[in-house]
């Protein structure tokens, strides 16, 4: 496998309905194409992920990632990113929302996206509608794409697919790349 996971997070997921979401999204997957043959559970190393090989619809596309897969997991936690971790930054005049460390842990434990207030112009909005391009983000939810190719460009395929899953599903989605 790659040293690079792209990851998908979807915002609006809820512990209380974490499982049904949870099919809800292999059911798209699997329909849309994006999803082909189920893989082993001990695949990667992701604990009690449902695992993908790459399905038609994504193999279209880039059929260089024949030995791509994705990973659908229900667990709460920290969805990491590259470098050095930013906080998020207000979308209306930039400030960093300092408080979101302490908030990231309670969303990791918890599932439940925090809001804040910026501290200097005073909007106020779930943290995923803040600019997050380099923050760790919690959720109860979420794809992570990883790759099996030396040819690796896995930001588009990721883009491609978060796309087709706003489309698709609707609902608020985040997207994140961490070197592993």
């Amino acid at each position: 496998m790659s040293d690079d996971a792209e990851q998908l997070i979807d915002l609006d997921a809820r512990p209380a309905d974490a499982s049904a979401r949870r099919d809800r999204i292999r059911d798209w997957l699997i329909a849309s194409g994006w999803a082909g043959d189920p893989l082993p559970a001990d695949y990667a190393d992701l604990p009690d992920a449902l695992m993908f090989q790459f399905g038609p619809r994504a193999l279209r596309d880039f059929p260089t990632f024949r030995y791509a897969s994705l990973g659908l997991t229900g667990n709460n936690g920290i969805w990491m990113t590259d470098g050095e971790p930013e906080p998020p930054q207000c979308p209306t005049c930039g400030t960093e929302n300092e408080e979101y460390w302490e908030q990231l842990e309670e969303w990791s434990t918890t599932g439940v996206e925090p809001v804040s207030t910026c501290e200097s112009c005073g909007f106020t909005g779930p943290v995923g509608d803040w600019v997050i391009d380099n923050t760790p983000l919690g959720g109860s939810m979420g794809i992570s794409i990883s790759f099996a190719s030396s040819e690796y460009a896995g930001e588009d395929v990721a883009r491609t697919l978060l796309a087709e899953l706003k489309d698709g599903l609707g609902g608020r989605w985040a997207y994140t790349h961490h070197h592993l």
